[in-house]
């Protein structure tokens, strides 16, 4: 204990009143970081606990699928220099976005959303970080149109696959989920050409992602170029 109040001492002595004044200004906020971000791991465990009765049938949208879209969320708003707060929002949105495929498709954005509010309340954050990070689940909606830098971010993230050279694994799991789930059936030249079609038509929003995934993602066109073209397929 005296070891601890010298050393506040010596802070004291050297620290100019205009430092202390910004100390006490920011000590709240900081204490808000801190707490916002302890929550990460508690976050991850909720969002296993909640999808761990999942449907085996869920190839694609599943926890596998959330954290990897967690972990290309971090690789973006790191090369995008973003803050660390911000980087916490687009995480949080991200382990929370499909949460609700647990309870069926229609609208599982929303039902994520609520997930993320009851959980992030437990953990007493602000009313204004909690529609921050509701707004960026929202932002993942295929449909939506994404505005501001984090929810250009999570949108690249959750499409991370597109460019990736496992592509192919990913999108046979998409299809084997929309068949059991969906009752969808395509044979394998729809398949492609719906492939095709998406990724021809798919543009990345951030420069970061353009540099991550644009390469791989023109080898994974062509690869199904040919595919297509195959005369097995004719």
């Amino acid at each position: 204990k005296s070891v601890l109040l010298a050393d506040f001492s010596l802070f004291l002595k050297y620290t100019s009143t205009f430092q202390l004044g910004c100390f006490y200004v920011l000590y709240p906020f900081l204490l808000d970081l801190l707490s916002v971000k302890n929550i990460r791991n508690k976050a991850e465990d909720r969002v296993k606990s909640l999808m761990l009765g999942q449907s085996q049938n869920h190839h694609y949208h599943n926890l596998q699928h959330n954290e990897s879209v967690a972990d290309a969320a971090v690789d973006l708003c790191d090369a995008m220099g973003i803050g660390e707060s911000d980087t916490l929002e687009v995480i949080l949105a991200a382990w929370f976005h499909d949460v609700g495929y647990t309870e069926g498709l229609e609208n599982h954005e929303k039902r994520g959303c609520l997930h993320a509010r009851v959980f992030l309340e437990e953990q007493k954050v602000r009313e204004e970080y909690i529609r921050n990070v509701e707004r960026l689940i929202v932002a993942t909606d295929i449909n939506s149109k994404p505005s501001g830098v984090l929810e250009l971010i999570i949108r690249d993230a959750d499409l991370h696959y597109l460019g990736e050279n496992k592509f192919e694994h990913f999108s046979s799991m998409l299809r084997k989920e929309w068949e059991l789930l969906q009752s969808e059936y395509y044979s394998e030249i729809q398949w492609l050409e719906l492939n095709l079609s998406f990724l021809e038509n798919h543009a990345y929003f951030t420069p970061a992602a353009k540099a991550f995934y644009n390469g791989q993602k023109e080898k994974n066109i062509q690869q199904i170029k040919s595919r297509r073209a195959s005369p097995l397929l004719s």
